[in-house]
C-alpha cells in the first residue's frame, strides 16, 4: 500500500452463525480508481453486547445514589449475572443495603429505598380531606421509607396509629382515625 493514499475498504461478503457467533468475512482493498489491491478473509466470533449501569466509586449504606454516581459500561450479555439491574434509573434515589463496590454489577437485593424517618424521631401527623388538614406532633415507633406504613404515637393522646411516610418527618393517616 502507498502510505500517502488510504485504500477504500469493501466488505464483499459476511456470514454469521447466530448459534455459535462465528463469522467469516471477505474484505477487499481498492485504490482510488476502485482497482482491487488486495483481498483478505477474516474469521472471528461476534458477541452480543449490552450497556449496563455501575457505580463510579464505592458507596455505603446511607449514600443516596444520584445520576452523577452512575457510569455505563459495555459488557458481553453472557457475562452478566442473572437479575443484574440494566436500567440506571432504577438506582437513582436508592441507597446500598451495605455497600456497592465501584464498577461492579448491581443486583436488586443490594439496594434499598432510604429511610427518611428514623425510629424515635418526632414527626408531623396529618389527616387531609379536601381543603381540610389537621396536624399534630407524634413520635415514630418505626423507621420508614417514602410510601411505608409505620406506627407513630400521638404525643398528645399517646395513641398509637398507623400512618404513611410521605416526606422526611411527615406522615399522613390514610383514613380518619382520632389523633
Amino acid at each position: 500500500f502507498n502510505s500517502d493514499i488510504l485504500p477504500k475498504i469493501n466488505i464483499e461478503t459476511i456470514k454469521l452463525d447466530n448459534k455459535t457467533g462465528l463469522f467469516t468475512a471477505s474484505i477487499s482493498f481498492n485504490d482510488i480508481a476502485n482497482n482491487k489491491i488486495k483481498d483478505i478473509t477474516i474469521k472471528g466470533r461476534a458477541y452480543q453486547l449490552v450497556t449496563m449501569p455501575v457505580i463510579a466509586t464505592r458507596l455505603n449504606n446511607g449514600d443516596i445514589i444520584t445520576k452523577e454516581d452512575i457510569k455505563y459500561i459495555t459488557v458481553r450479555v453472557k457475562e452478566i449475572p442473572t437479575n443484574t439491574i440494566l436500567n440506571g434509573n432504577e438506582l437513582i434515589g436508592k441507597t446500598p443495603r451495605r455497600f456497592i463496590d465501584a464498577m461492579s454489577d448491581i443486583q436488586p437485593n443490594e439496594i434499598i429505598t432510604p429511610k427518611i424517618i428514623k425510629k424515635g424521631e418526632k414527626v408531623t401527623i396529618s389527616i387531609k380531606r379536601g381543603a381540610l388538614r389537621l396536624s399534630t406532633i407524634g413520635k415514630a415507633l418505626d423507621a420508614g421509607s417514602r410510601g411505608d406504613i409505620i406506627r407513630v404515637m400521638n404525643l398528645m393522646s399517646h395513641k398509637i396509629i398507623d400512618a404513611e411516610v410521605i416526606s422526611p418527618r411527615e406522615v399522613i393517616i390514610p383514613n380518619l382515625k382520632t389523633l
